[in-house]
């Protein structure tokens, strides 16, 4: 660029004259192709840059692509345990959950029932050992249990009171 600098004012055109008008549009027309060759060389070197690049890009997906593959094999037999401990880890506690329903369905009670029947389902719950496989569930289960004996205990009042009231 320098170069073609001095070259371009090294020479003084009068602009009066036609021979120097001429001259300055000689001298602006080479400045014009030296810029145009300069700049073509330019992309001409950043398109091969940018198609190197392009190939190390594509040479990183496909690296990044096998070490996560690889990766992801070594982690399965840990990631299928996991997924099998979860599963495990679920049913128990679907399990037990089902359980402590198993105890509220106990605790029902129809129009029906006799204050013998509602004993006899206080009698099993009052059997139950809340302490016993409900693991962590165990303020639940107990609850539960309390909750339905008391449920039971109300519905054999009010059976006995109607019972009072037929024999009367």
């Amino acid at each position: 660029v320098q170069q073609v600098r001095v070259a371009a004012t090294e020479v003084y055109f009068d602009p009066k004259t036609k021979a120097g008008r001429e001259g300055i549009g000689s001298t602006a027309s080479k400045v014009s192709k030296s810029k145009i060759a300069l700049i073509s060389a330019m992309d001409n070197a950043a398109a091969k840059q940018k198609a190197i690049l392009n190939k190390i890009q594509v040479a990183k997906k496909s690296v990044e692509s096998q070490f996560k593959e690889i990766r992801n094999d070594v982690l399965k037999p840990r990631n299928d345990w996991q997924n099998e401990q979860d599963r495990i880890e679920l049913e128990r506690v679907t399990d037990i959950k089902n359980r402590i329903e198993n105890l509220r369905k106990l605790g029902e009670f129809t129009e029906g029932d006799t204050a013998e029947q509602l004993a006899s389902k206080i009698d099993i719950l009052n059997g139950i050992d809340t302490s016993n496989g409900f693991q962590e569930f165990y303020w639940d289960a107990n609850e539960e249990v309390k909750t339905q004996v008391s449920r039971l205990h109300s519905q054999i009042v009010i059976v006995a009171q109607a019972e009072q009231r037929k024999s009367e």
